[in-house]
């Protein structure tokens, strides 16, 4: 959904930036606020959560409330969990010290630093602020970048685009956005939000969104810069795609229908072996 709102965006940025006199950008701004409008009202119409529920004392309708989204009616073991961990977290003092030296939080730690590290290596920032400079995911980006390099070779000089040549970057673009909309666009946030546990869940979110908003400001600066990689700037986005590839399929355990309590149980072989 969020890249659909930056398409409907771009488009009317472009036929609001044909309008003469020079005050379209006025209507781009003011419809900006639009989308947040029905956020803060929708927002009223949001249900809580099982351990909101359950942290303000709630227990009899967040008990009802995890009937509904596990559709059984046995829930109480998955109940007595949170309420657990609703005990232990108020004991918790200090959150991030916990978080951050104590060895059962290593792998979330280390989660919650690169994978919005990895989510702002895809490029897709690159894509919004400079989408005619750029481009990527995997395969795609490989063969877009292979179309870059025969076309502008290793100087990026060019007097000349063909018109289909322009297409087909145009919708290598499109896919690959496309892409990054249903893998890791949601991933970056949701998969941490999946990770930690009430004791830490402050300080690792906290992590999580600094290290995204860092990488993304420090991107967006050095990416001209960087321009002057020519077509091998891309092949170093391809890269980090590869390697952000292997991360995930090696070090991510499986959060489905997993209770956020019982995750650091879950941890795949390969994370039991680096942090014992």
């Amino acid at each position: 959904m969020i890249t659909i709102g930056i398409l409907i965006a771009n488009l009317l940025n472009y036929f609001f930036a044909k309008i003469e006199g020079g005050w379209g950008w006025r209507l781009s701004l003011g419809l900006a606020g639009f989308p947040a409008i029905v956020i803060i009202i929708a927002s009223f119409f949001l249900s809580d959560t099982p351990n909101s529920l359950v942290d303000r004392g709630k227990e009899d309708e967040a008990k009802a409330l995890l009937k509904h989204i596990r559709g059984v009616e046995n829930i109480d073991a998955e109940l007595d969990d949170i309420l657990t961990a609703k005990n232990e977290a108020r004991l918790v003092q200090n959150p991030w010290q916990n978080f951050l030296k104590r060895r059962c939080y290593r792998p979330q730690l280390v989660m919650s630093i690169l994978i919005p590290f990895f989510q702002q290596l895809t490029g897709i920032n690159v894509v919004m602020f400079y989408a005619l400079c750029s481009l990527k995911p995997l395969d795609l980006e490989i063969a877009v970048t292979a179309l870059i390099g025969a076309k502008f070779g290793v100087t990026g000089d060019v007097t000349q685009l063909p018109k289909w040549f322009a297409i087909v970057v145009v919708i290598g673009i499109c896919i690959y956005v496309a892409g990054f909309a249903w893998s890791w666009g949601p991933l970056g946030w949701l998969y941490p939000s999946e990770i930690f546990s009430l004791e830490v869940r402050s300080a690792g979110q906290s992590v999580n969104v600094v290290v995204n908003m860092f990488f993304a400001f420090l991107i967006a600066q050095l990416f001209l810069s960087m321009l002057r990689m020519k077509f091998g700037l891309f092949i170093l986005f391809a890269f980090f795609v590869v390697l952000m590839t292997a991360f995930c399929y090696f070090f991510l355990p499986e959060t489905k229908n997993i209770p956020i309590e019982d995750l650091s149980l879950e941890r795949p072989l390969v994370l039991e072996k680096i942090y014992e």
